[in-house]
């Protein structure tokens, strides 16, 4: 397994406003932050999305099981630290998160299966996701595993077809 390297001038040269961290030993494990998705984690407030992950969600097939392993991955990595590198349309700081010996918890996602390689913000975890198909784990031991984004636009579809029905019936009392 391939571990970054995270050059310590370079973290150090970080603004502070960029830096989340996570706090080290047993607060890091006891819960003081939450797993809101397989990409997507709650500190202090702050809601960060790991960026370029896309982890199934909601109701969708393998969610628990993302969560499950984003909450290890951290759990194992403490202390973590989140880079923000921008901000989604949800507010959600997009960040890449490191654990202490420097392993990159986005790319872990995606190399063990657990989320998919989001193509709406570049390409950084591709290789990644290749590994975990070619290995058949994690989401990929389903032939044909639904992305987020589909789920999303399918499940937005059904709830404007609930809200049209909705709209008829009332029209027609």
């Amino acid at each position: 397994m391939k571990r970054a390297i995270i050059n310590p001038i370079l973290l150090a040269a970080v603004s502070a406003s960029m830096l989340i961290s996570l706090p080290a030993g047993a607060e890091c494990r006891a819960g003081s932050y939450t797993i809101i998705d397989g990409s997507t984690l709650e500190f202090e407030g702050a809601r960060i999305e790991l960026q370029g992950v896309a982890a199934p969600e909601g109701d969708q097939h393998y969610a628990g099981a993302s969560m499950q392993a984003l909450q290890q991955l951290i759990a194992l990595n403490c202390p973590v630290q989140c880079i923000r590198s921008d901000e989604n349309s949800g507010n959600s700081a997009l960040s890449i998160c490191y654990g202490s010996g420097g392993t990159n918890i986005n790319a872990e996602m995606v190399r063990l299966g657990h989320a998919r390689a989001d193509r709406t913000q570049g390409q950084p975890y591709l290789s990644q996701e290749q590994e975990a198909k070619a290995a058949a784990i994690g989401l990929w031991s389903d032939s044909d595993p639904v992305s987020p984004l589909k789920w999303r636009e399918d499940r937005d579809k059904d709830t404007d077809t609930d809200t049209d029905t909705d709209t008829d019936t009332d029209k027609q009392d």
